[in-house]
């Protein structure tokens, strides 16, 4: 179902659109395309992580505004964070267990910690069922269906 609304669009978006689409392409077109191709880009990056690895992260993450955008919050990588949610300095510093997610995080590309970071404001924004999905990885995969 669609709704008809009002929305302010920042110049650099009406550039960004206007360098993809033909100029007669209305407002709602490109940003409904725009919409889809970062949920297919979303999709596709989340990396595999295991519930340890995302309790760690969402622990990390659990007490962070998120601003507006993703942008604002992803100025620190995320191995950094949780660097620093562990209290630690150094990597040496880290517990097996620790150290593996850390160096998973650390090699993350840049659309898989946009994937990542999309995810935890999802998490975090949404009460997690957990009556139904007891585990971490069951959560977000709960978050994943359509």
């Amino acid at each position: 179902m669609s709704k008809k609304t009002t929305v302010h669009i920042a110049d650099s978006t009406q550039a960004f659109a206007r360098q993809r689409y033909p100029e007669d392409t209305g407002a709602s077109t490109y940003l409904n395309a725009a919409v889809s191709d970062l949920q297919y880009l979303l999709r596709r990056s989340l990396p595999p992580l295991t519930d340890q690895a995302w309790t760690q992260i969402l622990n990390a993450y659990s007490a962070h505004a998120f601003g507006t955008t993703l942008q604002e919050c992803g100025q620190v990588p995320i191995w950094e964070c949780l660097m620093d949610d562990l209290g630690l300095t150094s990597p040496q510093d880290a517990s097996e267990a620790d150290l593996a997610i850390i160096l998973q995080a650390r090699q993350f590309t840049a659309a898989e910690e946009l994937a990542v970071l999309d995810m935890v404001r999802q998490y975090w924004n949404h009460s997690p069922d957990t009556r139904n999905h007891p585990t971490v990885g069951e959560q977000i995969a709960a978050l994943l269906a359509p």
